[in-house]
């Protein structure tokens, strides 16, 4: 339960105690039983309302039933884009506290500064600024909402506006030609598309700017003014855009007031203009890949004709021959490319010395200290002709009975080992700890797995440290989505990844290990829920039996769905390990997990917040609008609508604003998006 005057002290002008009482006398406190209606979609609000206490949960007609979207909790409030820009809600609202949910209603308009301010402060770029500051800001903005699919700003006109997306997402394009566009204030991106050929630069998510190129020569002399703009920009097809503005004159005497505003402002023109200059020569080096793989296509055509034309007169030897080049040429093209595997050596004999009872040597392995350990072994270094690597050792069964982990009704260990293997032996990429050799006695209780040593430890303990930029997450978790996407495109879901599970060489580059619980795509196919709950998608812990309805995941003892349900591979285990890699990013960026410590709730208490709670960022912090957009598309909770893989890889975030591409061949990242199902086992 909060505290409404403590609440509202931060966003009325000068944190006036009597201005919250001035608030207060025009509100009134409502409680609303267990699932009692709040408000539903299409209507206008004319209160701004805050929870006081419980919770309530908001959905959206989908045809004749309602979508869940998610929970609020104490704290959170509803109606600031509805009063501020008058639009009408497009969502339900239903009190979801079996206790009772209290609400406290405000009376509001479009012009109430204390709303216009909570929407200016969500906006986390405003972070540095002094209450002061602030309320200055406030009492200069603009507001305009643009339809879906509407001209926010034209290319190759003067920049009039500074503005700010505080509602919605707009996309910035520009016209291939360099031409003036063709087209007016009334034209929208549909019809734009239809007239002239553009290419999307980038998307502007809530909280990000724009104007900064056009608006900054206005504040300094020495600042180059452009001749226009560059890019148009169009609210999104999908949805309307919010925006919070400064007009020309309000710009000038608000950024020249506060230094913090003009160098927010020149830091991001700086930012861009560097993304521009990257994105060039990314184009250029795409437009190079791009010719070169012509040049082999047409040289390939040209080696198979001449092979045709001299196939006609050459001996039956040389026949065969082409023959066996051409069924080669054909299992490359296959649907399945194992193309750059590794060999991996499998010995059938093992020589183990020991001393003291401790191991010294196995094969030609010098035993080194221990590295980890687990339920299934143990992982030690070892060292052999002076490079070293990690030896997994496991046991296959024990001396009382020789066969007790093989048994159908056991463990299954040695099947996850061989399945281990099976998969490891499929893998070669950079990102990826690589099997080099097997050694797999029948006498011996122990498997033996020789893998690729990472000295740097894991991500886990770098986390611990503190020791990561910003600069160096966004590096490390490129290299993550290109290892994730390349064992998708192999036909192989990890189904556990978390920092435990990513090694970090001495450079700090990531590889991702332990493929222990993965299994191999196939249609039709079912598998038990693996992994580790903090890190767990919401489809895989436990649900209502009417999980897919309104009131989806009230959970209960009585209701709940077992842990060990089954659930389709392909559907939902790719979109599980896209959930694993935006919990993992999550906690690389503010050292903990998006909903709390599952270590320290029950099961159904931990599934509960992870079904139903709002995610949300450290207050503290300031969170790059591209970054905090993508961790609501990667932790979205439907899997259904959560961002792909392919979505993933030209995200702006990840490629910042496509300056960094994760790769300049089209080719190769339409291979490493893909999904490869039913492959064949080695």
């Amino acid at each position: 339960m909060i505290n409404a005057k403590e609440f509202l002290l931060q966003y009325v002008e000068g944190n006036d105690p009597n201005k919250v009482d001035v608030l207060l006398q025009q509100s009134e406190e409502k409680t609303f039983k267990f699932r009692e209606q709040i408000f539903q979609e299409g209507v206008k609000l004319t209160s701004f309302i805050i929870v006081i206490k419980g919770s309530l949960r908001l959905s959206t007609n989908v045809g004749s039933q309602k979508q869940y979207l998610h929970t609020l909790r104490s704290a959170d409030t509803i109606g600031s884009i509805e009063i501020v820009f008058d639009s009408i809600t497009n969502y339900n609202a239903h009190a979801s506290d079996e206790n009772g949910t209290k609400l406290l209603f405000i009376k509001a308009t479009k012009d109430s500064f204390f709303i216009r301010k909570l929407l200016f402060t969500e906006c986390d770029l405003y972070n540095p600024l002094s209450v002061e500051s602030v309320d200055y800001c406030v009492n200069n903005l603009g507001t305009k909402k643009y339809s879906k699919g509407s001209l926010i700003v034209r290319q190759g006109d003067a920049g009039s506006i500074y503005g700010v997306i505080c509602g919605g997402v707009a996309t910035v394009c520009t016209i291939k030609s360099g031409e003036l566009p063709p087209f007016n204030e009334c034209t929208t991106f549909d019809e734009m598309s239809k007239t002239v050929s553009f290419k999307i630069l980038t998307k502007l998510p809530v909280g990000a700017t724009f104007g900064e190129n056009s608006m900054l020569p206005l504040l300094d002399e020495n600042i180059e003014a452009p001749k226009n703009t560059n890019a148009s920009i169009f609210a999104g097809n999908d949805n309307d855009v919010f925006i919070l503005y400064f007009d020309t004159k309000n710009f000038i005497k608000v950024f020249k007031r506060s230094e913090s505003l003009k160098k927010i402002a020149v830091s991001t023109d700086k930012q861009r203009k560097g993304r521009r200059v990257k994105r060039r020569m990314s184009n250029a080096l795409a437009a190079a890949a791009n010719d070169i793989q012509k040049k082999r296509t047409l040289s390939l055509i040209s080696n198979a004709s001449d092979n045709s034309t001299n196939n006609n007169n050459v001996d039956s030897n040389n026949n065969n021959n082409n023959n066996n080049n051409n069924n080669n040429n054909n299992s490359n093209n296959s649907n399945y490319q194992q193309e750059g595997t590794i060999d991996v050596i499998t010995h059938k004999k093992s020589v183990v010395s020991k001393r003291r009872k401790k191991l010294t040597v196995i094969n030609d392995y010098k035993i080194h200290h221990l590295l980890g350990k687990g339920s299934y072994g143990e992982v030690r270094l070892v060292e052999k002709s002076s490079s070293y690597y990690a030896m997994k050792i496991l046991q296959k069964f024990d001396n009382r009975d020789r066969y007790k982990l093989s048994r159908r009704n056991s463990s299954d260990m040695v099947t996850d080992v061989r399945r281990e293997i099976a998969i490891m032996k499929r893998l070669n990429h950079e990102n990826i700890v690589k099997l080099y050799e097997v050694i797999d006695d029948d006498n011996d209780k122990f498997i033996y797995l020789v893998l690729e040593y990472a000295s740097g430890g894991t991500l886990e303990e770098k986390i611990e440290k503190g020791d990561l930029s910003s600069k160096k997450v966004w590096g490390m978790f490129r290299e993550l989505v290109r290892a994730v996407g390349y064992l998708h495109s192999q036909g192989i879901v990890h189904r556990d990844i978390k920092p435990e599970n990513i090694m970090l060489t001495d450079h700090g580059h990531c590889k991702i290990s332990d493929f222990g619980v993965s299994r191999i795509l196939r249609h039709g196919s079912h598998v038990t829920v693996k992994g580790t709950p903090a890190f767990m998608a919401p489809e895989l812990l436990l649900r209502s039996k009417d999980h897919h309805s309104h009131w989806a995941g009230a959970l209960t003892t009585q209701t709940r769905v077992l842990m060990d349900k089954r659930h389709d591979i392909i559907s939902v285990g790719v979109q599980a390990d896209i959930w694993a890699l935006g919990a993992t990013l999550y906690n690389m960026r503010f050292h903990k997990t998006p909903f709390g410590d599952a270590t320290k709730d029950t099961e159904i208490e931990f599934a509960e917040r992870l079904w139903h709670d709002k995610l949300t960022f450290p207050q503290t912090e300031m969170v790059n609008a591209h970054l905090k957009d993508l961790f609501k598309r990667l932790l979205m909770k439907d899997y259904k609508k959560r961002i792909t893989m392919s979505e993933l890889m030209i995200h702006d975030y990840v490629t910042d604003e496509n300056s960094h591409p994760l790769f300049h061949d089209e080719q190769d990242l339409i291979k490493y998006s893909s999904i490869a199902t039913n492959v064949i086992d080695p």
